[in-house]
């Protein structure tokens, strides 16, 4: 027989468009998910709407009252409490509080207040095991068998699901970690090749080799080249204090300038996997060599000192845990995260027995203990927690390195709080915050590589990669790396590939000309040293780490512009910023007490606006040197057009700064300061009158070389195109002349600077260049010896020309 249809009353459950008063049919939705945070409250109303969501009315109508009522609005929360003023009639009054759904109000209304004064809030703590004698007491407070039976059943149903459902989740957790410990992979090989792992290094000091630097491969003087031979904690444990610079050539008495230590399976963070990459470019001996410089160094010893006092070694107050922090592209991982492995696994085996690297998802855990020693290498992170804190647990000492890498995800808050190790990050707070809140958690500072390091790995690459090539042919490729530096600063990652080096040095641009307002403002900060700038998605591509050392605390850091170039842009733009003299005063004042006083930064972005005044001019033209060939040793004649003409009428007493997207009549007598901050080959420039118009082109740097390529005397050709009125058509007429000024005491370039590069348009660029006319001057500024800064301010900010300066605020101001 067919089932019959239910028959559904007009009023049912509150009529017609209301809502039913209570949830639907078990069978048609599963029932609530309590958990040990669920409120008692929700769960006593076992599924039925909450009283201050129905109203009067509605449970009227469920009991076929369809006429109105005065009280009809309130809602049921305020009915229950007294019944009698609200529905007076009797016989009403008895059929509504008999619905399922008040006398389940009428439960909650009695039986919540009572247990939220105990203290039973929540599941948690009703089921609680030391809360009897409490239960017992709400149980004689109720006096009323059937209210209690009902709250108890109802609390204790609810406790026990949560109970059962967490009790499978914790089965299936177990499962999944089992089946992860199960699929773990042992690396056959890979505990023996780091190890064993062989070492070289790179000397500088060596005549007749590439750039002045020998590879030792293997032994130095007799001596195994190896841990023994590395610098003394001494050596690099020196602190950047305010008044330095990152930069600055350290003593390097044994010249040697990095150790290469060359594992034949690489390192964790890129294993070797045989024919997967095997057509990769660079070649797999090229990951597989890691650059072992002081910096690296230092933080071994940091590590190192931290396990001695935990073993009772050493005695002074130490932290187990640690926060690597540098600036992105560094080497962090590569280099930092490898030599820490190696040097873990020949530490005292009797004190470490487990070393685990965790990288993008992927565990190594390298086991001392073993003979010979395994690397299980996990693909599950839960799953190799799970093994390490079983052998924890069996008396193992672990230590970890945790390397948040491209993944860009640091542990969560307590992660394993007692497993000593170091988190390896860029200046992120995200990454760091939960490995932060572990008790005893210390901050690590690591600076970016030294030029002259980058040079030594530079030199060990081209050995690696073309065995043949020649002097010159060494010496051109790091024309071209150095450009790269000078632009996108001391990062390997950009500075080795050029692939890498072209993304960035977009992204510098692209940043440095969609910076807003409220942007500058914080830059500004920063340059002033009033704000630390830690990384987001643009800043690190315009500031690097310094690590700096303040009287009284213990190490920390700042931030500079990551290179010259863009440092520069942002120091102009400050100024552009900057309506009033005093302002500018300010900001200058600031950048040389923070800075120092011989701040490379200040020194090249402020000193090319010596050329606006006429004294200062007179004195370039008196110690100008023209630069001779590289293999001349007779030191040319000086025949600048600023040495053969009166200079009082040559200096420029305008300044412009010229934009992308503005185009303007070339004059003379104007110091032309491109506001791009990878604006190439030249700082400023102004133009010469006479029978040949004379370009003077200006290049402030402390470095001792400033080579160039044809790619940017190219870009720099195209740019003054597309920024004056007509270049093309008398630039065959003008005569180029290139100026390197530089600060007195430092370095001093000596020869004529290259013009590197390959391309079609080489022996093009070659002959212009041949035909510019270089020279160099040292600056030395009376107003730097002897006096205080408020003296230096005020040179300086003559020196920018202050009513110069103003002029060009106004014409921009009027433009705009």
């Amino acid at each position: 027989m067919a089932r019959r249809k239910r028959l559904v009353r007009k009023n049912e459950d509150g009529g017609a468009g209301d809502p039913p008063l209570v949830r639907p049919r078990v069978e048609s939705v599963p029932g609530p998910r309590w958990t040990l945070g669920s409120r008692v409250k929700d769960v006593l109303l076992d599924g039925a709407r909450p009283p201050n969501e129905v109203s009067l009315s509605q449970c009227l109508k469920r009991v076929g009252c369809d006429g109105g009522v005065p009280n009809g609005d309130f809602k049921m929360d305020v009915v229950i409490q007294e019944p009698e003023f609200y529905i007076p009639e009797e016989h009403t009054r008895r059929r509504i509080l008999s619905l399922p759904e008040c006398r389940t109000y009428a439960l909650v209304y009695k039986v919540v207040p009572l247990l939220e004064e105990k203290g039973i809030a929540g599941l948690k703590q009703w089921g609680d095991a030391d809360n009897a004698a409490v239960k017992n007491e709400l149980r004689d407070e109720l006096a009323d068998d059937g209210l209690w039976n009902k709250t108890r059943g109802l609390l204790d149903n609810a406790f026990n699901a949560v109970n059962d459902t967490e009790e499978r989740e914790r089965r299936r957790e177990e499962e999944r970690i089992e089946s992860g410990i199960k699929k773990v992979t042992f690396v056959e090989g890979l505990y023996d090749s780091v190890v064993n792992a062989t070492w070289a290094c790179v000397k500088s000091g060596a005549a007749g080799e590439p750039l002045g630097m020998k590879i030792y491969q293997g032994h130095v003087s007799k001596k195994v080249i190896g841990p023994e031979m590395l610098w003394k904690e001494k050596e690099v444990n020196f602190f950047n204090t305010p008044d330095d610079e990152v930069d600055e050539q350290r003593d390097r008495k044994d010249g040697i300038e990095i150790f290469v230590l060359t594992s034949r399976m690489g390192w964790p963070y890129m294993v070797y996997r045989g024919a997967e990459q095997a057509s990769k470019t660079p070649p797999k001996e090229f990951y597989c060599g890691v650059f072992v410089r002081r910096e690296v160094v230092r933080v071994w010893y940091i590590v190192k000192n931290s396990l001695d006092v935990m073993h009772g070694e050493a005695a002074d107050e130490s932290t187990h845990r640690f926060t690597l922090i540098g600036s992105p592209g560094i080497g962090k991982s590569f280099s930092v995260g490898a030599f820490l492995l190696y040097m873990l696994l020949r530490y005292d085996a009797n004190r470490l027995h487990i070393v685990a690297w965790f990288i993008d998802g992927l565990v190594y855990v390298f086991l001392k203990n073993e003979q010979p020693g395994k690397v299980l290498e996990f693909c599950d992170q839960m799953a190799a927690e799970a093994y390490i804190r079983l052998q924890v647990a069996n008396g193992s000492q672990v230590y970890v390195i945790y390397d948040v890498g491209r993944s860009q995800i640091g542990p969560e808050s307590n992660w394993c709080r007692n497993w000593p190790g170091i988190l390896i990050s860029s200046p992120n707070d995200g990454n760091c915050k939960g490995w932060f809140k572990s008790d005893g958690a210390g901050a690590v500072y690591i600076n970016c590589h030294h030029v002259r390091e980058i040079k030594a790995i530079h030199v060990w690459r081209e050995r690696l990669l073309h065995p043949n090539s020649t002097l010159s042919e060494v010496e051109n490729t790091w024309i071209d790396l150095s450009v790269r530096i000078d632009v996108v600063g001391p990062m390997i990652r950009y500075v080795l590939f050029r692939k890498n080096y072209s993304l960035r040095e977009n992204e510098i641009g692209s940043v440095m000309w969609g910076l807003n307002d409220d942007m500058m403002e914080l830059y500004e900060k920063v340059i002033d040293n009033k704000k630390t700038w830690r990384e987001s998605k643009s800043s690190h591509k315009i500031v690097k780490l310094v690590r700096v050392h303040y009287e009284g605390c213990d190490e920390d850091f700042r931030n500079k512009g990551v290179s010259p170039k863009v440092y520069n842009g942002l120091m102009k733009m400050v100024m552009l910023r900057k309506k009033g003299t005093e302002e500018r005063r300010q900001i200058l004042e600031h950048v040389l007490s923070n800075y120092g006083r011989d701040s490379a930064h200040l020194f090249e972005t402020s000193t090319i606006y010596t050329f606006l005044r006429k004294e200062l001019l007179e004195k370039v033209a008196h110690n100008l040197v023209k630069l001779r060939e590289p293999r001349n040793r007779e030191l040319p004649e000086c025949d600048s057009v600023i040495c053969r003409r009166d200079s009082a009428a040559l200096y420029p007493k305008e300044l412009a700064f010229i934009r992308e997207g503005e185009k303007r009549e070339l004059k003379c007598g104007v110091l032309y300061v491109p506001c791009d901050s990878c604006f190439p080959v030249l700082d400023a420039f102004f133009v010469v009158e006479g029978e040949a118009r004379t370009v003077v082109a200006l290049q402030a740097t402390r470095a001792e070389q400033h080579h160039t390529t044809v790619s940017k005397v190219l870009q720099l050709k195209k740019d003054l195109a597309e920024r004056f009125c007509e270049w093309n058509i008398f630039t065959d007429e003008l005569r180029w002349e290139m100026i390197y000024v530089q600060p007195a005491g430092g370095n001093v370039i000596k020869t004529k600077q290259l013009c590197g590069g390959a391309g079609v348009a080489r022996k093009a660029v070659s002959t212009f260049w041949n035909k510019v006319q270089q020279y160099q001057v040292s600056l030395e500024p009376e107003s730097y010896i002897g006096v205080e800064p408020a003296v230096h301010v005020g040179a300086l900010m003559n020196i920018f020309g202050e009513a110069e300066i103003e002029k060009n605020i106004k014409k921009d101001e009027q433009k705009s």
